[in-house]
Order: structure tokens, then sequence, then C-alpha cells
């Protein structure tokens, strides 16, 4: 590069700077360099700095230029210039990216050479897109991430800017003009003459091995009308950023589209927009194509220079951290964590903020920064970053742990000493620091006591810089200016955090990637005390990386309480953060919501982790009131749930009054959630509780083995009085909810016998575990109530054959579930004959012990016909369920869900043997009564639907099936499980009403789905898969065979016609 002319340079210090600019290129570099109002002289760097650096000022601002070395273009290249500059002038907060890119010219934005683009957000994207940064799926390129908006104070300017140049030009081309006149030797930044703005048409690709485009197609060109001054327009709005330059033209317009319509391509500032959040400026110097040259390339450069040029006059000055006073007290002890990673966003955002105080001059209000998070998710590091990134520019920083009072006070008695102030107390280091003129940073630490007002830390007036910490969610209320919650760290950053702890050497990481990522991703989920421990765990040589994994499953409770040297965590392991929380809530003063709180929370964990609507406690409020007040003489009845059950609920489920209240479960809720022990989401009406999965496993270790006992009785009588009253409303609770509820039901049946069974009470469990069952039937968690029924019959030394009558709940139910259950080792003809010689006996059972119109009775026949069906004996199936539905008949009205449920069964029963149009007379009534009465969403109104529609398939009205199919995939895509057996078995009967109607590749697409979803889950013999496959296989060969055969192309035209 060329030295200018200067005399004399004037030297001012690395804090002085308050305005970084990078540029790729050196033709970007010199255009910037000389618009310079005035250059300084060069500073040292610091100290593992290899960058070079040209200071000056320009518009008002001290500015520092960094370049990247000859030859080096790129994200990684600009990050790397990044890194080192923020540290070499850390008061350099305003940030720019400058230099040349390829114009995307469109309809809407008629981009042309010399024009300029500038980073700004649009839709979904802050300003710049990582366009190849993702994977390819089946489906195409699938793009992940998100690049950071350009700071605030940046996108504030732009909007003055725009809004001056409606009423006045801009300023570009006056500043280059002035930059040649002042060097004339510069003459080639001077603007090329318009006739060399050539735009081509996608498709004309340049002709290969010419230097110029004398010899391209000049007939295939884009006709623009011209413009009436030479003046660059600026455009705003996405910049494409990408690891190659791009030169199609057709790539480049459908890129420009996948990435939300970008104006230009670049290929730096994806490298910078997380870490160095800055403004992107690019002056448009080719479009991208294969026509690309040099003609531009200065002019372009000299473009975005001047851009920024005016940008910056818009900007106010940062404040110079050099001045008097600054970086004069430090009361902070704490090192850092060599491990700390993955929150550098977080840090630059806080940072930010921080900085942005010192020009704050309204007098407002004081600003105040509110970080939250459960244990151990890096709060108290990132102040400790924030304050080591500021310290140069606050006159002090301060730092104060308030986890307790005692500390508290030390840590003012020390910011007192620092002040000179003669035995200060709390509130005189707060006066002082109100009536101080320089600017001081004070972070308020381990605010986590929802008991304690932590404003009487807070020094009076509007002056200063508060950062406070906290698990308590509520404390978000005193920010004035940011609020942050912490969450799990995103995969790569919590992967590396994991490999770094581990100490294995970078070299090896991706062989280690997909092992590492399922330990922090999977079973940590991103908490970084916990992924320490973890890679501490590794590293001292306990297990493998492979095998840490089997090792949590089996030695959870050790791992979490495993203590690193190097965690440096006030806690010490992952465990002690959580019971840090619980130790605070023991002693809150709001004492029936903490008692309440300490009892709900063994409940919660011995459910699954995952959502849980809290209106499954109102459900069971309901079912203890209905036992309290009809309390049954039957207490022998294994059936039959007793005030006993009742006796066992959570104090806050007392049955007191005539309505619901809520309150006190609410209230126990957000204490547990002010402490992070819970998450909260409120979405409408409907509020529902979840916890992490550390917390969650915190919450179930930290029992012994008796209290855990006693801790899954409360919760299974808790779901055990949901079932009273087995009715509709009850069973609809479940089905509604059952995508949410299932995976708590699964959680609590799969503890293992040891938690479950207790002789003493050996009666009342098998009471909750047959509600229980219930429920997973309903639902159809077909496995978990096999392995749930097994369990029970080896306890209870029962044979799971011959049914006695003590039991005899218990063997109609798994009578039903043996219809249902897809075992590996059990035939289609044993299990249906098992199911129907076991229901046998229970209705001979029935017949002999309950009259003819008992509930019970009615509902064991009706099981066992549904048994004669599945093994093939229709006729009896029909002969016992007109019986049913005549009795019901008569007790009854026509839309009560037990008689619709018989009759729904009989219609089957009746498409089964032919009967069709019967079939479709009984179903059409059952739909429209349900229709009339059930929501559209509702299971046994889409289980009508979806008989209706195969009993209109049997008949031949296929198109007026496949409607009501349709109907019915749709709902049931929406609210069941993509493996429930009643969306499979709708989709499946999709598929063949579209091959019906000659529309093979569709029925082939959705019965592939079907198989491979089936294969997955259930058994070669399953009846279900088999029957699939079979579908699959015929519908591929037909198709085949037809293509093989065909004539000509019309022939297999006329066959797929209706395909779509």
């Amino acid at each position: 590069m060329a030295q200018p002319a200067l005399p004399t340079l004037k030297k001012l210090g690395h804090d002085d700077y308050g305005v970084a600019i990078i540029c790729p290129l050196e033709v970007e570099v010199s255009a910037v360099r000389y618009m310079l109002n005035e250059e300084h002289a060069r500073l040292p760097n610091k100290e593992g700095d290899s960058n070079r650096y040209i200071c000056g000022r320009m518009s008002g601002h001290n500015v520092v230029i960094g370049f990247l070395p000859e030859g080096s273009q790129g994200v990684g290249a600009a990050a790397t210039v990044a890194t080192d500059m923020k540290r070499t002038f850390p008061q350099a907060t305003l940030r720019l990216l400058v230099g040349i890119g390829g114009g995307v010219p469109s309809v809407q934005n008629d981009v042309r050479l010399g024009d300029v683009v500038v980073s700004m957000p649009s839709g979904v994207h802050g300003g710049v897109v990582q366009y190849d940064l993702g994977k390819e799926t089946p489906t195409g390129f699938e793009r992940k991430g998100f690049l950071e908006p350009p700071p605030t104070s940046w996108r504030t300017c732009v909007v003055d800017m725009k809004s001056a140049h409606r009423t006045k030009p801009n300023q570009i081309s006056t500043f280059l003009e002035d930059m040649i006149k002042k060097y004339p030797g510069l003459d080639e930044y001077r603007r090329p003459t318009t006739e060399k703005d050539v735009l081509f048409l996608p498709t004309n690709k340049h002709i290969s091995g010419e230097t110029t485009c004398q010899k391209c197609d000049h007939s295939q060109v884009v006709e623009r009308s011209p413009r009436a001054r030479d003046t660059p327009k600026i455009f705003y709005g996405l910049i494409a950023s990408g690891s190659r330059v791009e030169k199609n033209a057709e790539k480049r317009d459908q890129i420009a589209q996948d990435a939300g319509g970008a104006l230009c391509f670049e290929m730096e500032a994806a490298g910078l927009m997380n870490d160095f959040r800055c403004i992107v400026i690019r002056g448009i110097s080719d479009y991208a194509d294969s026509h690309k040259n040099d003609d531009w390339l200065a002019y372009g450069a000299a473009m975005a220079a001047g851009c920024a040029k005016e940008l910056l006059t818009y900007m106010d000055p940062v404040i110079s951290s050099n001045s008097t006073g600054r970086n004069v007290h430090w009361t902070i002890t704490r090192v850092t964590n060599p491990y700390f990673t993955g929150r550098a966003d977080i840090v630059e955002e806080i940072t930010e903020v921080v900085q942005n105080a010192l020009q704050d001059d309204t007098g407002v209000d004081q600003c105040r920064i509110v970080v939250t998070g459960m244990g151990g998710q890096g709060k108290s590091e990132i102040c400790l970053h924030v304050a080591d990134r500021v310290r140069s520019s606050y006159w002090g920083v301060f730092w104060v742990d308030v986890d307790k009072v005692a500390l508290a006070e030390s840590g003012f008695r020390a910011i007192g000493s620092r002040l000179n102030l003669p035995g200060p107390s709390i509130d005189d280091v707060r006066q002082s620091l109100a009536n101080v003129k320089h600017p001081w940073l004070l972070i308020l630490d381990n605010a986590d006591d929802k008991d304690v007002g932590y404003q009487q830390y807070f020094p009076t007036g509007c002056t200063g810089v508060i950062v406070l910490t906290s698990r308590n969610s509520k404390c978000h209320q005193s920010a004035t200016r940011k609020s942050i919650t912490l969450d799990g760290l995103l995969p790569h950053n919590a992967s590396n955090l994991f490999l770094q702890a581990a100490r294995i050497p970078r070299s090896q990481h991706e062989a280690c990637k997909q092992d590492a990522e399922l330990v922090a991703t999977s079973l940590l989920k991103g908490h970084p005390l916990a992924l320490i421990q973890a890679g501490a765990y590794v590293s001292q040589g306990h297990c493998r990386i492979a095998a840490y994994s089997s090792v949590f499953h089996r030695q959870r409770k050790r791992l979490l309480t495993f203590r690193p040297e190097q965690a440096h965590s006030r806690y010490g392991d992952v465990y002690a953060t959580f019971e840090a929380s619980a130790d605070v809530l023991q002693s809150s003063s709001h004492k029936e919501a903490a008692s309440d709180a300490l009892q709900l929370l063994p409940v919660l964990a011995m459910l699954a982790s995952t959502p849980l609507p809290l209106s499954l406690f109102e459900v069971a409020w309901e079912g203890a009131q209905h036992i309290s007040r009809e309390a049954t003489a039957e207490d022998n009845n294994v059936g039959y749930l007793v005030t006993w059950h009742v006796s066992q609920l959570l104090p806050l489920l007392e049955a007191d009054g005539e309505a619901w209240d809520p309150f006190r479960l609410v209230e126990a809720v957000r204490l547990l959630e002010a402490y992070s022990l819970v998450v909260v989401n409120d979405a409408g009406d409907s509020m529902s509780v979840s916890m992490h999965a550390l917390t969650h496993a915190w919450a179930k270790d930290r029992q012994e083995p008796k209290l855990q006992r006693q801790s899954w009785l409360r919760t299974g009588c808790v779901i055990a009085v949901t079932t009273v009253e087995w009715l509709s409303a009850r069973q609809s609770f479940w089905l509604e909810r059952q995508t949410q509820l299932r995976p708590h039901l699964q959680a609590l049946v799969s503890v293992g016998t040891s938690v479950m069974f207790d002789n003493e009470v050996q009666l009342m469990i098998v009471r909750i575990l047959l509600r229980c069952g219930w429920i997973l039937d309903l639902v159809r968690s077909d496995t978990e109530l096999f392995t749930l029924m097994q369990q029970l019959f080896i306890w209870l030394n029962l044979d799971g054959v011959t049914a006695t009558e003590k039991w005899l709940p218990l063997y109609d139910l798994y009578g039903q579930n043996l219809i249902d259950f897809y075992g590996q080792n059990l035939s289609d003809n044993r299990r249906s004959q098992a199911a129907v010689t076991l229901l046998e006996q229970v209705v001979t059972i029935r017949k002999q012990t309950l009259a003819e119109v008992h509930p019970d009775r009615l509902a064991s026949q009706h099981a066992l016909a549904v048994a004669y069906q599945d093994n093939g004996q229709v006729e009896k199936a029909i002969t016992l369920l007109e019986q049913i539905v005549k009795i019901r008949k008569q007790k009854f009205a026509e839309d009560h869900p037990d008689q619709l449920a018989s009759q729904h069964a009989l219609a089957v029963a009746y498409r089964n043997n032919g009967q069709v149009e019967k079939a479709m007379t009984l179903l059409e009534q059952i739909v429209k009564i349900r229709e009339q009465t059930l929501a559209e969403d509702h299971p046994d109104r889409l289980a009508s639907q979806h008989s209706l529609a195969r009993a209109y398939q049997a008949n031949q009205q296929v198109e007026k099936a496949m409607t009501l199919q349709e109907q019915v995939v749709r709902i049931r895509e929406q609210t069941l499980r993509e493996d429930h057996p009643d969306r499979l078995g709708s989709e499946h009967n999709l598929a063949t009403m579209f091959w019906d109607l000659g529309q093979p590749s569709v029925a082939i697409q959705i019965m592939q789905k079907v198989v491979r979803i089936q294969q997955r889950v259930l058994s070669e013999q399953h009846p279900d898969r088999k029957a699939s496959e079979e579908w699959l296989r015929d519908m591929e060969d037909e198709t085949r065979m037809c293509i093989d055969g065909r004539q000509d192309d019309s022939d297999w035209e006329s066959y797929s016609s209706d395909d779509t």
C-alpha cells in the first residue's frame, strides 16, 4: 500500500478508538484509509495479536482499520482478525465490515454496479445469511443457524440517514471526489463508464477462456432504463455470506430467493456477526455471475468506504475511556474459568449495553441488567468476562456476593475500604457511589432468595450500572435495560465444552464428535457445569467418552455429584447447585407455599420432565371429592378406589369447598419456578410445568428408597383418582391430552418393581396400577401395558391364564391388552386365542356374580366380542354385540358413549362379515350423533368416521370414502404421535383408497411411510405390519409391471393420469 504524505502523525492510546472497520482486500483498505480526515501514528499490538492496523479520524470518530493478510479470504480469516482486534482496541465497540460484493439485481431491487448494500434485518434474518451453513437432506439443502443483526445503535443511525436522504442526495460521490482531489494517484477509483455496466440474462454464460465479455452474446442482456444521475443508490436488506465466490447467475438468484431476498453476495460477514456484531457495507463490483471482472472493483470499494464515512456522521462518538480516573478501583478476586465457552453472544450483548451506558446522559433511570437461570448455567462467569471487557472503561468495577446478608456486608465493606470510607456500612457505600461523578459498575451475584428485596443494595439515583444474577426469575422486574434468561448451551458449544474439559486434543474432536454430542445434548442438555463435571470424569480416566452414556444411566447420581477441581463453582457439583435452591426454599418465609412446593417436587420427579398440564391436579381433586362423597363398602373389590387413596394425596389437593381452587397449587409452582427448579408455560387458559432433565434427575435421586416409594404412592394416587367415574368426561381428559400426559404415565409405571411394589399395602397398589393400566389401554400404550401386567402377575403370583374372581378386573384388562399387544414371540392365532380363552373366563364369572345390565359385565362381554373378531369368530362377535346393544338401548339414551361404542363395534363386525349395507347404516347413525355431540378431534368421533370411510370403500364408494378418510388423517396427524396405531391405520387405509382411485405414486408414498414406522415399532409377525408390507409389495410390483409392459408413453399416462 502507498503511504500517505503526512509530515507528522498524531498518536493516541488504544482506548481512544471507538470505531473498528475491517476490510478484507487491499483495494478496500486503501479506499477507507484515504477517506480518513486524518491519519494517526501506529500503536503497538497486544501480545499475541499479529494483525496490522491503520488508525485515524473519520467523521468525528477515532477509527482503527483492520485488514486480512494477503491471500486470505473468507469467514475464518475475518473472524481471526476481529478476535485480536477486540483485544487490542477494547473500546472500539462501533464496528463495520466494509468492502465489495456481488449484486443480485431483480425486478424488486434494481441493483447496479457501483450501488451500495447495507446489512439490515429482513423477515426472520438479522441482516446477514450464511447460505452454505447446513446439511443436505432428501428434500434439499437445510440451512441452519442464525446470525445476529447489527447492534441497535447502527440500526438507529440507518433510520436517521435514510430519513435525511429523502430530501437530499447521499454524499458518497462527493467523498470520492474529495479523496481523488487530495490523492491524485488514486485515479483508478473513478467511476467506469455506464457502458461497462452490462447485465446478462442468467442463462447467458461467459465464453470460457475469454478475459472480456466482448465475444459474449449481447443479444441476451437485460434491458434497463438509464438512471438520471450517476450517483450510487443505497439498498438496505439481506446480504448472503458464504465460503466461495459465486459466479453462477442461476444459482445466485435461487440462493438469494431461498435466503429471503438477499441483495448481494460476499465471503466474510458470516464469520463476524455473532462475536463481532457489526454493520456490513458492500459496494457492488459485479453481478455474482460468470461475467465477473475487476472493472468496477476499485469504484465499488470506494462507494462502500464513502457510505461508511457518511453513516458515521449520524453516529455519536464513543466517549474515550482514556480520560482521567478510569480503571481505578477493582474488587473482583475471582478468576475466570479456563473452560468457559459458548456464551460469547451473551457476553457481547451485555458488554454492549454496559458500554453504551457510558454515553447515556439522559438521567432518566439507572442502567440495570438482570441475568437469571438455574444453578450452574454460567451466570457468574458471564459477569466476570463482562467485567474484564469493560474494566478499562470504568472508574470502578465492584463485585458483591449477596447470597447471604453476611456476604453482602463483607462485599460492601471491601468497596468502602477501596473508597477510603471509615467503617462503612452498606448504606454508606451506596450513598458514596450515588454521588461519584465517575462511571462505576456494581455486580450483585447470587441474588437468589425470593424473600429478600435486593433493591436495598442498589445505590440511589440514575448513575452507574448494576448487573444482578439470580435463579429467581422474578428478579427480571428490576431490569431497566436488559433482561436475560440462560438456557442450555447450543449443541456445538456444549460438545466443545465437554471435549475441552475432557482434555481431548482438538485434532481428535471430529472423531469424538458423535459420542460427545450424545453426552452434551441428549444426556446433559447443554448444562455448563454438568459438562465440565462429565469432562473431568473422563479426563481422570474413569471412563471413555464412548462409554459415558451407559455409565451415566447406571451411575447417574455418582456422576452428577463428582466434583472436579477445575469446576470453579461455589457449589462444587451439579446436584449441590440444585440442593442450594431447596435449602433456600426450606427456610422461606412463605411457609405454606414452601411446604407445598417441597412436597410437589418429588411428585413431579416421579413423572416425566416434559410439560405436565396442571389441569391434571384439578381432575384429581374432582376425583377425590367423588370418593369422599361416595365412599363404597366394596373395600375388597380391586376395581374400586377408597378413601385411603385420597388420604395419600398432596395436602394442596385436600377436598375442601365445593369448587376447585388452584391457588395453593399455583403458588407452589410459582415458588419452584422462582428458584429455577421448574419451568412454567402459560398458554392461554392452560398452564403446564416442566423440568430440566438434570433438575428432574436430582429431584428423584435426592430421595432415599423409602421416600421414593412414598413419593411414588402419592403420585400414583394422583393419577389413579383422575379415573374415578371412568366415563366419557374422564376418558376425554386423557385422550385429548394424551400427547402431553402419556410420557408422565409411562414414567410412573417404569420406575422399577422395588419402588412400585410394597406388600404392606398390596391391594391399594394394585388398585392404583389397575387404573394406570386403564389409561395405558385408552391411549394405546400397548407395550407398556403388557410389561406392567406381566410385572403385576409375577408380584401377585398369578399365572395370567386362569382368571380368579378376586383379581377379575386385572384379567379383564389383560385379555383386552393381548388383543392389542404387539409381541415378537406371540403368533397371531396364539395371541387371539389366548385373549378369547381368558375373556371367556372373565365373562363366565361376571355372569355368575353380576346382573345382566351391570356395566362391568357388559364391558367384559364387549371386550370378548372384540376378541372374537380378532380371532376370526365374527358370527360369535355379532351375536354377542347385538345382545349388548339391545340391553344398553333399554338402559341408555341413544347418544350415551357406551351405547355408541357397542354399536360401533357391531358395525365393524357387520362389515367384516360382508354385511356392508347394515354396517353403513349403523355407522352413519353413529357418526351423525358424534358429530353433533363431540369435538372435531375427539378420538371416538374420528374412530367412527374412520370406520364409515372403510365401509364406503367396501361398498365401492371410494371417492366418498376418501373425502372422509382424508379428514380423519389430517386431524390424527395433528393430535396423535406418528406411531399411534389409530393414526397408522387411517394412513394405511388412505393409501389403499388412493390406489383404488388410480393414483399409484401417492398411494405408494403414503404406504412406504406407514411401513417404515411399523417396521420400527411392530414385530415382524404383527398382522398390521404384515398387511401394510404386503400391500406395498403388490403396489410396487403392479406399478413396475405396468411400466415394463407399457406399449408407449400414453399407456402410462392414462394409467397415472390422476396421480398427484
